[in-house]
């Protein structure tokens, strides 16, 4: 059998080199090329062509789903598996519409990750089972850059505060503003609704994904 040749994308060296540890366990498996954001991995991918990409959503530079819109117009041919620890469905649903093969969050087993490749290899997609198909099915998925979203000038500088000082509370960010707690609060849920996130790290790597912060 001709070795399955892999990518991994990950800004936690000491996890991926856990991860390439195991999988190159498999004479099967081949990890051909690392990466450390989104943008290391499309320059690795011009250099040494692989069969999946290995990426995960939050990293610095590029994130994994930006990546994985590039990765399908100038490698259609490489399958993608997100590695994340996001299981919110709406992640899952822009995994689905860009067509990517694979879904793993990282609280199973490294041999998880292990069966999704050799089912993406077959041409199956390996999706979470846990995850409410209906939620899937129905809801919002993460905003693209063909669904404009206008956030205010405040929501923007709280969210990029955020990013800046991700160890922040609200009364920090409101000493920085000048303005009370509540009302920080206040832009962040305004913010996520419009975004259609729930948690203040996907209101950030919305962010880092637009570089409303550059």
């Amino acid at each position: 059998m001709k070795k399955i040749k892999l990518l991994l994308a990950d800004n936690h060296q000491i996890m991926m080199d856990g991860i390439q540890a195991f999988l190159e366990k498999d004479p099967n498996l081949e990890v051909a090329a690392v990466a450390l954001n989104g943008e290391e991995a499309l320059h690795a991918l011009e250099r040494q062509p692989v069969d999946i990409a290995i990426l995960d959503i939050e990293m610095p530079v590029m994130t994994g789903l930006e990546a994985a819109k590039h990765i399908r117009k100038r490698f259609p041919h490489t399958k993608i598996i997100l590695l994340t620890t996001y299981s919110e469905p709406q992640f899952i649903r822009s995994a689905l519409r860009l067509h990517i093969q694979g879904y793993i969050i990282k609280d199973k087993s490294k041999e998880t990750l292990q069966a999704a490749i050799y089912a993406v290899m077959k041409g199956n997609r390996y999706y979470p089972m846990e995850v409410d198909l209906v939620d899937i099915l129905t809801g919002p998925e993460l905003p693209d850059e063909d669904r404009p979203i206008q956030l205010t000038k405040r929501e923007i500088e709280i969210i990029c505060l955020m990013m800046k000082h991700p160890s922040w509370t609200s009364k920090e960010i409101a000493d920085a503003l000048y303005i009370v707690p509540v009302t920080v609060e206040k832009h962040q849920q305004n913010a996520k609704k419009k975004i259609g996130v729930h948690r203040n790290a996907e209101l950030i790597l919305y962010a880092k994904d637009k570089k409303l912060c550059t």
